[in-house]
């Protein structure tokens, strides 16, 4: 079994984990840049340099003791914990936040077998454990300095870092291509609803549906209230429960936004995922509409109508009108004056089935990927666990 030590026996006694800069002040042209943890892609680190945001060399200065040099670990700790890279050269003399920590690495230490084991399921559960179920989730330094870490040899820690870097990377490469599948996937799927819809008749949504406003300001929460839709539960065509809140009935303002009915459609309504939809079904009729716009179709094929919502057609015509404000944003008027085709009844029921049958089709290819992705991901955490506690062996990694 192989002896676990606390992280902070590994890092260089005149470098002690820290955090960063609590007031970075405005963004400074020519300043010195900082991490912070929105900043960090996962464990890839950052993407592009060059968008990261700087402070005047006065306040990067006094918190000198959080400068960073290549081969530096960064642990993300709040508000988004357990995110890690190792600094880069492009990266010399940055700086963190108050919600990244420095992790400088001994000198009998390589950096990536430390980055691998900061990534396995022993040193994450440990931080989960030492977050527990606080209202603000961040990881404390002590917890972080705490992290149960492998003491193998140099030459071990070498070896693996080796392993890990070849075999992950095959991994990756996978998953990678997993993933270009399912966003194919939704292109195939997107180029079917405008090629299909292209002979319908262009008529203004107001003209096929009604266009109305949810209930605003979230009422007084009940564990075994009535469910409220919001926007983080509409994900492209259907409602997700993650997340869902329920709110008090005697407190639902019923006479300005009625609970919802199967086949009316909930729109995003503002911030990054304005103009995404869902189909309310049998489900979900008798929920609550939350802040977001509310279709109710009248005078056309429901089922055409939530899923030409999905297409590029409506979505480009969202991007215009949301572009409109400084922050994305769509109001009901504007979701009105949007182009949605149309034909005789027969036509849309004929439309709307071959739309159905492509839906059903990306759908069940969509559930396989994500299967898989799932699978992978989970094959890739088992292994980066197995490999730096000694569970399973590798050629080289000698003791």
């Amino acid at each position: 079994m192989t002896r676990l030590v606390p992280l902070k026996r590994l890092v260089d006694p005149r470098r002690p984990i820290t955090y960063g800069i609590v007031q970075a002040g405005p963004n400074v042209e020519g300043g010195v840049p900082y991490i912070r943890p929105v900043d960090m892609n996962g464990h890839r680190g950052v993407p592009d340099p060059s968008t990261l945001r700087t402070t005047s060399p006065d306040i990067a200065e006094s918190y000198r003791r959080s400068s960073v040099t290549p081969g530096d670990i960064i642990v993300s700790i709040g508000p988004s914990y357990g995110k890690t890279m190792i600094v880069p050269a492009a990266l010399a003399g940055a700086n963190l936040t108050q919600g990244t920590a420095r992790v400088a690495p001994a000198s009998w230490v390589d950096a990536r077998f430390l980055l691998w084991a900061l990534q396995s399921k022993e040193a994450i559960h440990f931080w989960d454990v030492a977050v527990g179920g606080a209202t603000f989730r961040a990881l404390n330094l002590e917890p972080l300095a705490e992290t149960p870490v492998p003491d193998v040899s140099l030459t071990r820690q070498r070896a693996i870092a080796d392993y890990l870097d070849a075999e992950t990377a095959r991994i990756d490469a996978l998953i990678e291509k997993k993933r270009l599948m399912v966003e194919l996937q939704e292109e195939l799927f997107v180029a079917r609803i405008y090629d299909v819809t292209a002979s319908l008749t262009p008529v203004p949504l107001r003209r096929v549906a009604s266009v109305t406003y949810g209930l605003g300001q979230p009422p007084s929460l009940s564990a075994d209230g009535i469910p409220i839709i919001r926007a983080t539960n509409i994900k492209r065509g259907r409602i997700d429960s993650e997340g869902l809140i329920r709110a008090a009935r005697d407190d639902l303002p019923l006479n300005r936004a009625p609970l919802l009915r199967s086949g009316e459609i909930l729109v995003v309504r503002s911030g990054a995922y304005t103009g995404d939809s869902a189909v309310v079904t049998e489900e979900w009729a008798g929920a609550a509409p939350g802040y977001d716009l509310r279709v109710t179709p009248h005078s056309m094929n429901p089922r055409l109508l939530a899923l030409q919502m999905l297409g590029r057609r409506f979505l480009d015509q969202v991007e215009l009108a949301k572009g409109r404000a400084a922050q994305p944003h769509l109001n009901a008027e504007d979701l009105g004056d949007i182009l949605i085709m149309t034909g005789d009844p027969n036509r849309e029921n004929e439309t709307a089935s071959d739309l159905e049958v492509a839906d059903l089709w990306r759908r069940r290819i969509g559930e396989r990927l994500e299967s898989q992705l799932s699978l992978l991901a989970e094959h890739r955490q088992a292994l980066i666990t197995s490999i730096v506690t000694g569970e399973l062996d590798i050629p080289g990694a000698a003791a």
